[in-house]
């Protein structure tokens, strides 16, 4: 009996998947156009707090910190967050930064 079934289990084939290069070419479109709807910036503004500057695309923030009204001190930096941190306000990003 131990026979048979291992005998059967030989006998089946597992088809595969071919990829053509048409169902290729449809992936890597779609590819193509997911990446730039989570990469293409839509959004561009400077605020006057000394002219921090912010661009925003739905999978990452790019802020250039530039605080000239700081208690402590001023700073000069730019960052990037992605993905999760790219729905947060520039206030909640600020406070983010301060460690408050």
């Amino acid at each position: 009996m131990i026979k048979t079934i291992n005998s059967q289990i030989e006998n089946i084939k597992v088809k595969k998947k071919k990829t053509t290069p048409k169902r290729l070419i449809i992936i890597s479109i779609v590819t193509l156009l997911i990446g730039a709807i989570f990469l293409t910036p839509y959004y561009h503004t400077i605020y006057m707090d000394g002219g921090t500057e912010e661009w925003r695309a739905i999978g990452y923030v790019v802020i250039k910190w530039q605080h000239r009204f700081d208690d402590v001190s001023p700073y000069n930096f730019t960052k990037v967050y992605v993905f999760p941190f790219s729905f947060l306000s520039v206030d909640a990003l600020s406070k983010m930064e301060a460690g408050k």
